[in-house]
């Protein structure tokens, strides 16, 4: 499907490079047509692939390679590609297949296109008008195409409009190519002379509606009836996260892709990688103007290189901003254990703070792990976390219960026995800072002489890097 939407980019850009006869091809309801090629498919090509005008976008037909090929849904079980010339076989011909059918061939030096016409016999030859509807982007111009065989002669054309407010003229044109163009249309309709093409721009809202037309020929009436609608354009493809662009490791952020436009389908890139919703730790939820991406337990290495959000429909394609989603990456908490240390076979006095510079993210929480240790036969009565502040012109430590602006938000994880951590949730500015910890057993009380040094940011470009780090001893 990839290479077929490129080359439905670049159709009409090979002008002089015909590969299909002059049409128009005619057909016979019910019955089966063969669609010509001016390609011999015995050389060396890379793709070819019939398509069809469905009035508001071309659809692939078949995409035939030198390995094989490959129908269309809806075309399957009616189609038939000569792998020596291009011809396709189309049946059983139906009134909605009539309208414009394309060919193109890539090689390894060129693209080649061609477009013809189909009409169909037995129920409408009559019809000036391909299958509609027609879809557009407001603000730009559409071209309405007819059916007419531009070898045909033709006495008069008349368009007209109903938009709900009743059946409006646009325009006429006679045999002798006098225009006459309605009142509101004035500077923005244009027919081509030859086949009747009607251009019609620039597009607003409320000219979406029913399209008629009457072409009168030296044997009778052809009339048309198509449907447009006007899209809005697609734009303002936006990013946003929930969070700053810093993220925590194993935090969860969602990103938010919001745009503007009729229809809207969305994707995901890291770079110019695909993200694919995993449905664990990377989802993703689709909404009619939004997508939001979710990252669980996001991690350093998550997408790397900058996000992009891709808003489409099938007239055009907008492309958001990079996003760059940093993660701070602080050191992983040590594991902790409760042997004591041993020195000359005998337990000592001890604080061990396992990681003595943690970094977090305001709001967030940090654990500040601790391990102590006492000689045998001693028990331990008390547990105590101070603050280190300045006081009355000097340093000093406060035991962290006492303060106010820690309530409620401290969590021991001591056992009284060895594990002496710390936990401090809803992280706010002012807790940056120093903190001590003290134990007393039924003899002797002991207290870190060194600190841990707690970091609290919020700042939007902050990282916080790997380190090493030793435990400390005191």
């Amino acid at each position: 499907m990839k290479s077929f939407l490129f080359l439905l980019s670049i159709i009409g850009c090979c002008a002089g490079q015909d590969i299909l006869p002059e049409g128009p091809v005619e057909a016979v309801l019910r019955k089966n047509v063969t669609f010509k090629t001016l390609v011999d498919l015995r050389d060396d090509f890379i793709t070819f692939v019939w398509s069809f005008n469905h009035g508001s976008q071309l659809v692939p037909i078949v995409t035939v390679t030198p390995t094989g090929e490959t129908v269309a849904e809806g075309y399957q079980g009616r189609v038939l590609v000569n792998r020596t010339n291009g011809f396709l076989t189309l049946g059983s011909v139906e009134a909605k297949d009539r309208g414009y059918y394309y060919a193109t061939i890539v090689t390894s030096e060129k693209i080649k296109t061609g477009e013809t016409m189909l009409r169909v016999l037995g129920c409408c030859e009559w019809y000036a008008l391909p299958e509609g509807p027609v879809d557009a982007v407001s603000g730009k111009n559409v071209t309405f195409k007819t059916l007419i065989n531009p070898k045909e002669e033709f006495n008069a054309i008349a368009w007209f409009v109903n938009n709900g407010s009743g059946l409006m003229r646009i325009v006429t044109v006679s045999k002798d190519w006098e225009t006459i163009v309605s009142e509101g249309y004035l500077g923005r309709v244009k027919v081509n002379h030859t086949n009747g093409f009607l251009t019609l721009g620039s597009l607003a809202a409320e000219d979406s509606g029913d399209y008629y037309v009457n072409i009168f020929t030296a044997k009778g009436v052809k009339t048309g009836e198509t449907k447009l609608q006007v899209l809005e354009p697609v734009s303002d493809v936006t990013i946003r996260a929930n969070m700053s662009e810093i993220v925590e490791v194993n935090s969860t952020v969602a990103l938010t892709c919001s745009a503007k436009g009729s229809f809207l389908k969305f994707s995901w890139t890291s770079g110019t990688t695909p993200i694919v919703a995993t449905n664990t730790r990377l989802t993703i939820k689709e909404e009619d103007a939004s997508s939001t991406l979710t990252i669980h337990g996001s991690l350093a290495s998550d997408l790397i290189g900058p996000i992009y959000c891709i808003a489409r429909n099938h007239l055009e394609v907008e492309k958001s901003a990079p996003f760059n989603l940093t993660v701070i990456f602080c050191p992983p908490a040590a594991v902790l254990t409760t042997q004591p240390s041993v020195t000359s076979g005998k337990a000592r006095w001890s604080v061990t703070f396992e990681n003595p510079d943690p970094c977090a993210l305001k709001g967030s929480s940090a654990q500040l792990w601790c391990s102590f240790n006492y000689p045998d036969g001693e028990t331990v009565h008390k547990t105590v976390w101070f603050r280190g502040e300045v006081k009355n012109g000097s340093w000093g430590r406060t035991e962290l219960s006492s303060l106010p602006s820690y309530q409620n938000r401290v969590k021991y994880l001591s056992d009284q026995k060895h594990n002496c951590s710390l936990e401090i949730h809803d992280l706010r500015d002012s807790d940056t800072g120093y903190y001590y910890f003290r134990f007393d057993t039924n003899t002797y009380g002991w207290r870190s002489k060194g600190s841990v040094y707690l970091s609290v940011t919020g700042t939007v470009h902050y990282n916080c890097h790997p380190v090493c780090f030793v435990k400390l001893k005191v």
